[in-house]
């Protein structure tokens, strides 16, 4: 009976310890688990950075095309007002004999070619806004292909104000073709893609005041 019972008790101990041995592997199962989870976690952080990153360069470089077409458009409009106004639409304001016969002679073909009657015989508001033009217009034109060109900040606001007085203009022009009804379809032609390029001109504007400044630029204003 005595040895039944020192049987029982050395079983008893025997499984008592094993459970106890057992217990220190659990726990390092249990720590190795949560080291893995926790590595894994650490991994995938920097996929997600890189991720955001890769998003954001690709959102950067497209804003970088509009913005270089935005100003391929600018450059190209202010262009042909810095040069078309002081030797084609100055005429009608000023004296004829100021120009050379290959001038005189090409705005009358482009008022007969494109039906442009406001070329041909300038009312008195027309006048008015060649003067506009010649006086306003003409120089902000000429400084803002030099400010695109030359990335200048300030070309943003030479950008503003030849989209708004361009867009005016067109708008009294606009008026006065589509009311008297005498604007032809290819004169209208040529006219829209000024208003198309004023609007540009107006949002590259007003965009580029609102961007942020860059930390090189910043600095460089504390500097002075």
């Amino acid at each position: 009976m005595r040895g039944r019972i020192e049987n029982k008790l050395s079983g008893f101990h025997m499984l008592f310890f094993s459970h106890l041995w057992c217990v220190p592997a659990q726990v390092r199962e249990i720590t190795l688990q949560a080291r893995q989870k926790q590595s894994h976690f650490i991994r995938s952080q920097p996929s997600t950075s890189r991720t955001h990153e890769h998003d954001q360069a690709r959102t950067a470089e497209a804003m970088g095309v509009v913005s270089a077409v935005a100003d391929a458009v600018v450059v190209l409009f202010s262009l042909t007002i810095a040069v078309g106004v002081p030797l084609i639409d100055a005429q009608a304001v000023l004296s004829h004999d100021a120009y050379p016969a290959q001038l005189r002679d090409l705005k009358r073909w482009y008022a007969a070619e494109f039906d442009d009657y406001l070329m041909a015989h300038p009312p008195p508001f027309f006048r008015g806004l060649l003067c506009l033009e010649l006086a306003f217009l003409w120089p902000l034109s000429v400084a803002t292909v030099y400010g695109v060109l030359a990335r200048r900040r300030w070309a943003a606001t030479t950008s503003l104000m030849v989209g708004v007085t361009t867009l005016t203009s067109l708008s009294a022009i606009f008026g006065e073709m589509l009311g008297s009804g005498k604007a032809t379809t290819k004169l209208l032609q040529m006219y829209v893609p000024y208003a198309v390029f004023a609007v540009i001109a107006i949002l590259r504007g007003l965009c580029s005041c609102s961007a942020p400044a860059s930390p090189a630029s910043s600095a460089r204003k504390k500097r002075v």
